[in-house]
């Protein structure tokens, strides 16, 4: 083969690559009888969606007592059968192009203190600002906690978290107490 039209074809077989498809064009030209004139080209927008999810808390944190600490009404209200003070905690808000699950995790004791999690009980209430729904205990043992299962896609669901805290007078010392909740979206 030529010499010349082998380097003439590779810099032709490159230009044909460098090139993506150009512009689509048509032409109009008057016909012979009069009428409108049409012309149509084609022209696609294309994008790769994935799966996207958004969480939001409107807190960053729930004072679980009053302003000075649990009070003699927390501790006794401890005593009976309800658990606790109550306390309105976060609003949580999910947004999820696929269906989702939110969900918090937690661990064994609050920090620097031998109190336990499972002192305290939640609820996730669909109105928010209320907190009418029934509480649930967390397990002793640290475990994934369900707030929203949400079975399909939702530009905005909201849940008002709400909490109850068992304070024992026996092992409640004077401290700081702290639990640190951690929420989750997952995108399924």
């Amino acid at each position: 083969m030529n010499r010349r039209l082998l380097v003439a074809t590779a810099f032709a077989l490159v230009a044909v690559i460098a090139n993506p498809a150009s512009a689509q064009t048509c032409n109009v030209e008057p016909p012979s009888s009069p009428g409108t004139l049409t012309c149509t080209v084609a022209h696609n927008l294309s994008a790769s969606v994935v799966k996207t999810a958004k969480l939001a808390l409107s807190t960053a944190s729930t004072t679980i007592s009053s302003a000075g600490g649990p009070t003699v009404a927390d501790f006794e209200a401890s005593e009976g059968p309800g658990l606790g003070s109550q306390y309105t905690g976060p609003v949580v808000t999910a947004k999820s192009n696929t269906p989702y699950t939110v969900s918090f995790t937690y661990p064994a004791t609050f920090t620097a203190s031998a109190k336990v999690a499972s002192d305290v009980a939640y609820s996730t209430n669909v109105v928010v600002g209320t907190c009418g729904a029934a509480f649930t205990s967390l397990p002793g043992a640290p475990a994934s906690q369900s707030v929203i299962a949400g079975g399909v896609p939702t530009a905005s669901a909201q849940r008002q978290i709400c909490f109850k805290v068992k304070w024992v007078w026996t092992t409640d010392a004077p401290g700081a107490y702290t639990l640190p909740l951690t929420f989750n979206i997952t995108a399924l």
